[in-house]
Formats: C-alpha cells, sequence, structure tokens
C-alpha cells in the first residue's frame, strides 16, 4: 500500500473515531452546545444572579440601616431574595413573551426557536444560581426551605430534560410566567422585617401578591394544561424521557406546589392579624381595669 494510501486510510479510521465518540454518549451534548446563543443564555443568567446578589449586599449596607443591623444569616435572605425578585421578573417577561407568540411551528413537543430555546437557557442558569443559594443558605446558615429546594431543583432537571432532549420548550417557557409573584413575595418579608408589617403597605403588598398569584400561577396553570392535554398524544409519542420527567414535574408544581403556597401567602395574613390583636389585647384590658 502507498503511503498515500495509508495516510488517507489514517485519516479516515481518526475520523470514524471521532464521529463514534460523538455519538455516544457525548452526541447531545455536543448539539446542545454548538448553538453559541444559548449557552450564552445560561451563562449570561447565573452571571446576572451573581451580580444582582452582590450588588444588593453593596448598596444595601450603604443605604440601609436596617441592613447593617441584621444577622449575616438575614443578610443573605435579603440578598438573595433581592435577586430572586429580580430574576423572576425577567423571566416572566419571556415568559409572557412566549405565550404572545404562541404554539410554534412543529407542535407542542418539539416546536421551538431561537427566543424559545434562549429563553429554556436563561432559565437554566437561574434555577442552577438558586440550587447553589439555597444550599448555601442551609450549610451556612442553617435555613432549610423544603418546598423552595424543591421547585427549584425540580426547575434545574425541568430545563435541563428540555434542552437535552429539544422538546417542549413551548410549555417550560410560558411556566416562567408564574414568577411574576417572586418580586412580592420578597417585599413582604422585607417589611415585615423592618417591622412594618402592620403598615397598610404590607396589606396592598400581601393583597396584590394573592391577586397576581391567581392570576399569574392558577390562570396559567390553566392555560398550560389546556394545550398538554389537547395533545395529549403528541406528548405520548414525543421522547419518553422528556415525557416521563417534565410532564409529572408541570403537575407537582400545578397540583401541589402552587396550592400550597397559595394558602401559605393567605394564612400570613391572618397570623399577621392574630399577632397585632394579641399585642393589643393587654392595653385593652388595662383600660378596662382603670
Amino acid at each position: 500500500m502507498s503511503q498515500a494510501g495509508m495516510s488517507q486510510t489514517s485519516e479516515e479510521q481518526v475520523t470514524d473515531a471521532r464521529d463514534w465518540i460523538m455519538q455516544y454518549p457525548f452526541g447531545w451534548i455536543e448539539m446542545w452546545f454548538s448553538t453559541t446563543p444559548v449557552v450564552a443564555a445560561g451563562m449570561v443568567s447565573f452571571v446576572l444572579a451573581n451580580l444582582f446578589y452582590t450588588a444588593t449586599g453593596v448598596l444595601s449596607r450603604l443605604l440601609s440601616k436596617s441592613y447593617t443591623k441584621m444577622t449575616l444569616r438575614d443578610q443573605h435572605r435579603w440578598n438573595s431574595g433581592f435577586q430572586r425578585a429580580t430574576g423572576g421578573l425577567m423571566l416572566a417577561i419571556r415568559g409572557f413573551y412566549a405565550l404572545d407568540g404562541g404554539l410554534p411551528e412543529g407542535g407542542l413537543v418539539w416546536g421551538t426557536n431561537s427566543y424559545l430555546h434562549q429563553t429554556a437557557a436563561f432559565a437554566l442558569g437561574f434555577f442552577v444560581f438558586e440550587v447553589r443559594d439555597s444550599l448555601h443558605l442551609y450549610l451556612a446558615c442553617g435555613i432549610f426551605q423544603d418546598t423552595l429546594v424543591v421547585h427549584h431543583t425540580c426547575g434545574v432537571v425541568l430545563y435541563v430534560v428540555a434542552l437535552a432532549t429539544g422538546a417542549y420548550h413551548f410549555p417550560v417557557a410560558i411556566v416562567l410566567i408564574e414568577e411574576m409573584c417572586a418580586p412580592m413575595v420578597h417585599l413582604g418579608w422585607v417589611l415585615a422585617k423592618i417591622k412594618m408589617d402592620n403598615h397598610w403597605v404590607w396589606d396592598l403588598n400581601q393583597y396584590t401578591l394573592i391577586v397576581s398569584w391567581i392570576l399569574c400561577r392558577n390562570c396559567v396553570d390553566i392555560i398550560l394544561w389546556c394545550y398538554l392535554l389537547s395533545n395529549f398524544f403528541e406528548l405520548v409519542y414525543g421522547p419518553t424521557l422528556a415525557f416521563v420527567i417534565i410532564f409529572p414535574m408541570l403537575g407537582l408544581l400545578s397540583g401541589i406546589l402552587n396550592p400550597y403556597w397559595l394558602m401559605h401567602k393567605i394564612s400570613q395574613i391572618g397570623k399577621r392579624n392574630q399577632k397585632y390583636r394579641n399585642s393589643r389585647q393587654p392595653d385593652e384590658d388595662d383600660k378596662k381595669v382603670k
């Protein structure tokens, strides 16, 4: 065999080996990372979350006396809450745009476009930061918020599967509308922390939260499940991994987590009212004695 023939054969073998390596088991990774804007969206989201967290701490320390008097644990929750509120608002806006654009060409399972693809990657970066932050809150401060950890971990798995399989980009985008409630959730905690939970601002925030929760979570759940159930056979014949993981997770969010959190937010108002009713009771008893 000539030297040229041997060189050609060697190159073919290298090419075949490279193709085999990329097809199994890393082929889907290559497909995922071949789209640079998608990777950039996830990285930008994670970096923004870190910047929001750091900027909140710096500005709060300079501008708020209440912040400087807090324990390190509460300062961490304060920073995390502002970061979560800002990131949640950004995700919700992307979810509204996705819903306004309607079902993409290709159907509920395989339908996608560059905007939906990047939205899924952006959401993944956000939830990766949230899981890291929740673990830090537990390991460093001893605070374990179980439903929050479950929610954010499910978010990571949800968007990893959606990006890896290339499926369900539309439903996992419109579910981000539910993050619209995040700013009001954190504002309620901040107001309570600075002793303003007996102020009309706290009441306005909490009742606005409940209304927005019903509109942006419960109503979006209804819209989401109308899409899912009306295209159920398309889901069944779609990718098995995505169906087995994404479908139950959306059911967990809609059927258990969202109703539980709504009742918890409503009960917070009752507990607050009872707290201040009890604090006023001794004063009223003293007046009766006099």
